[in-house]
């Protein structure tokens, strides 16, 4: 099994931004959030990131039926996953995110990928249950589902994710597409 990350690995950007961006596009109202967003947004800096993704996410309250905005950006956006995933990827391919599940299932589905972690969510407000899958959260929400089972590999484009080698053989470094594969001294 490999596992992925998702955003600026195999897809090209932040996509969760790109999804705002897009609902922003569509339903011109969500901006009428921007200021409680921002306020809180100053006032949360020194909160976890799990606080600041749910007071970003509260956006999600002013879209009525986000299961079909899901699937219309992901119809717009399935162009932005990198060449290089399609030429490796195979049948026990995983991904482990920091974005939420609701909003990865379908890409995923579309891409054949079977396995997902990501942060669970609640689609219609935002709110999070559980762990904010981000760092060392990745690894423990690895470990919960498929115990002592290795990755042959983990691909990744941040340093948050080196962590991945508890679980992982190797851990490769993604930069737009250029892969290297990381010293095992530097994933400690």
């Amino acid at each position: 099994m490999t596992g992925y990350d998702f955003d600026k690995t195999i897809y090209d950007g932040n996509s969760f931004i790109d999804f705002y961006l897009f609902c922003l596009k569509r339903h011109k109202w969500i901006v009428l959030f921007l200021p409680v967003q921002l306020i809180f947004g100053v006032i949360t800096l020194s909160f976890s990131r799990k606080r600041s993704k749910r007071i970003f996410c509260m956006f999600l309250m002013l879209i009525s039926d986000i299961e079909h905005e899901t699937e219309l950006f992901w119809d717009e956006s399935i162009h932005k996953i990198r060449a290089w995933y399609y030429d490796n990827r195979e049948r026990d391919d995983i991904i482990v995110s920091a974005s939420p599940e609701f909003f990865l299932k379908p890409i995923c589905e579309r891409l054949e990928i079977r396995q997902l972690i990501g942060t669970k969510m609640n689609a219609d407000n935002g709110k999070i249950y559980g762990k904010n899958i981000y760092g060392r959260h990745k690894v423990e929400a690895y470990r919960t589902r498929y115990g002592g089972q290795r990755l042959n590999a983990f691909y990744t484009d941040s340093r948050s994710d080196f962590c991945m080698r508890e679980v992982s053989d190797v851990i490769y470094r993604v930069k737009g597409n250029k892969i290297s594969k990381l010293p095992d001294e530097v994933c400690k």
